[in-house]
């Protein structure tokens, strides 16, 4: 699996121009030095996280992914299409794309993330889709932060989450459950969440 980056000034001029930003020539000259900055970011630590992501979630990627960056828009990232907010501290960049990947593994893997929503529509009903989303990849996140970066920073990541009103509830939740995943997250919510053993 290869993550393509790309940097497209009319997608980038489009995400800016929305947030009442103004464009410029000197924002496509900046940006394009950040692609080459990503890029070699990437190369450096894109076997470590791709192998982790999948021994963690229990799949594997099924084809490779074009990621987007822009300089400016509403969120931090998309999974679809996989589009990155610039973000200068790369510590902070590498959690954005483990997150980000994450959501593409589950639609690349269509009947076992169809699966996880069905576990998750049973266990959780009234809870809506964003929390069916990230439940099992806020689990899977944590787990890879953890085993390639250690704690401390994994609960910098969750710090800067908790100010996030669509994720702090998740967070909430998938810490419940963490002490007993280890990987494999359909297995885990099939015979884990979904049995009642938890």
């Amino acid at each position: 699996m290869k993550v393509n980056f790309m940097y497209a000034f009319d997608y980038d001029r489009m995400m800016t121009l929305v947030l009442g930003e103004r464009f410029s020539d000197e924002q496509i000259l900046e940006m394009r030095g950040y692609l080459h900055d990503v890029r070699d970011f990437w190369d450096k630590e894109k076997d470590r996280i791709i192998k982790e992501i999948q021994n963690v979630a229990g799949m594997k990627f099924k084809g490779n992914v074009d990621c987007y960056l822009v300089k400016d828009m509403f969120y931090t990232a998309l999974s679809h299409p996989m589009t990155i907010k610039k973000e200068d501290d790369l510590d902070i960049l590498k959690a954005i794309m483990i997150h980000e990947l994450i959501h593409v593994l589950f639609v690349q893997n269509t009947g076992k993330g169809e699966e996880l929503i069905k576990f998750l529509n049973e266990y959780y009903p009234k809870q809506d889709m964003l929390f069916k989303a990230h439940l099992p990849l806020l689990l899977v996140e944590r787990k890879v932060i953890e085993d390639l970066y250690g704690d401390r920073f994994m609960r910098k990541i969750m710090e800067m989450d908790r100010h996030s009103d669509e994720l702090s509830y998740v967070w909430k939740e998938a810490n419940k459950l963490y002490n007993y995943f280890n990987s494999n997250i359909l297995r885990f919510l099939k015979e884990n969440v979904v049995d009642r053993k938890i």
